[in-house]
């Protein structure tokens, strides 16, 4: 099953965008689906994803997706996930990061 955790980014006011990083690691086979909600609200951002790529010494593969969000949305403190679908396993999984 993958595993999956977004690095919040550093909180800069001097920017018009935030990227956001979500990690996947630990699956297996390498098809992954990868989405972006706001505030659970899909198909909002744009993201660029790499392709799955096997994971050094284990029979696993390893993805990232980014994304950009406004630093406004960002400040206002909207929530957004990184929601990763494994259709061999059928997990789904989430992660959420948002300004506190």
């Amino acid at each position: 099953d993958p595993t999956l955790f977004s690095n919040p980014p550093p909180v800069t006011t001097g920017e018009e965008m935030v990227e956001l990083v979500c990690f996947i690691t630990g699956f297996t086979p390498a098809t992954v689906e990868i989405e972006w909600l706001v505030d659970g609200v899909s198909g909002l951002l744009v993201a660029t994803q790499t392709s799955p790529s096997p994971e050094e010494g284990a029979n696993t593969f390893s993805a990232t997706s980014r994304t950009n969000v406004s630093n406004v949305d960002w400040l206002e403190g909207k929530t957004f996930t990184c929601q990763v679908k494994h259709p061999a396993s059928g997990t789904i999984l989430q992660d959420h990061a948002r300004f506190c």
